[in-house]
């Protein structure tokens, strides 16, 4: 029973690290940070845009602490559909 739960594991976490892999490989993403209004608060509400990009930007880790890993993205990059304009 407990090779079979070692095993599970295992695969899950290599299904994981080869997700993660893929999808680093596959695109850059690119980030920006925006506010909208909000009224009822009577301030700003801070937004967090992300889209895929081709280039540009700069390049930032968002989300990373001592409990979590960040993700990387270019930091006011053009998206792809300004990138083609």
């Amino acid at each position: 029973m407990l090779i079979k739960i070692v095993a599970m594991f295992c695969a899950g976490v290599l299904s994981m690290a080869i997700a993660q892999h893929s999808a680093a490989d596959s695109a850059l993403v690119g980030v920006r940070q925006i506010t909208a209004p909000a009224k009822e608060r009577g301030t700003e509400f801070p937004v967090t845009v992300w889209y895929p990009t081709d280039a540009g930007g700069k390049p930032v880790t968002l989300g990373a602490s001592q409990f979590f890993y960040g993700t990387d993205a270019m930091l006011d990059a053009l998206s792809r559909t300004e990138d083609t304009l």
